[in-house]
């Protein structure tokens, strides 16, 4: 797909890199994260700072070159869109089989098997969480480390309960989840 150029910096960039908005009918901004709504989109960096920037100062409207709506909790609507899309990606690689969890479970694949991602609870011990991405460190075969998530959080994109660490298994799924999780996280960062 060919580069697109964000409303607020002016900085060309791939797709990738940016949130797409279209207008509703009711000419409200609509962030459009699967870049599949129909109508003319603007672009926008995947930054909380610059898609609050872009509401406050009137970029959409000059972007659609109509007056555009703009919730007031936008920022924050596309912070909780990148989360689910993260999470249901999660339940989805749990689905297709490329989800092991559980510490020793973890650390046997991260010596066994080819593993993407290791997710790790945001809310887990700082023991466990050095523990296992020494263990990724250690396997070599450059497996990100995600600690992106609550438990309750993987438990729930997992139908588990209590989940700390869980290993995603490569795969094309494990790959488009890994770039969601640290699309999601440069967007908060």
């Amino acid at each position: 797909m060919a580069e697109r150029m964000c409303i607020v910096t002016r900085a060309v960039k791939p797709p990738e890199e940016l949130v797409r908005f279209v207008l509703s009918p009711s000419d409200d901004v609509t962030p459009d994260l699967k870049r599949k709504l129909p109508g003319r989109g603007v672009w926008v960096s995947a930054s909380r700072d610059l898609i609050d920037v872009a509401a406050r100062k009137g970029h959409f409207s000059r972007g659609f070159k109509h007056q555009a709506r703009c919730a007031e909790d936008l920022p924050e609507m596309v912070s909780r869109l990148l989360y689910k899309e993260a999470t249901n990606l999660i339940s989805l690689c749990n689905r297709a089989g490329l989800v092991t969890h559980g510490f020793e479970k973890v650390s046997a694949a991260l010596t066994k098997a080819q593993v993407t991602a290791v997710l790790v609870a945001s809310d887990a011990g700082d023991d466990g969480k050095n523990k296992i991405a020494s263990k990724a460190r250690s396997a070599g075969r450059g497996a990100k480390v995600l600690t992106i998530f609550p438990r309750d959080d993987l438990s729930l994109a997992l139908g588990r309960t209590n989940v700390v660490h869980a290993a995603v298994h490569k795969g094309d799924l494990a790959d488009h989840l890994v770039r969601a999780a640290e699309r999601y996280d440069s967007y908060n960062g």
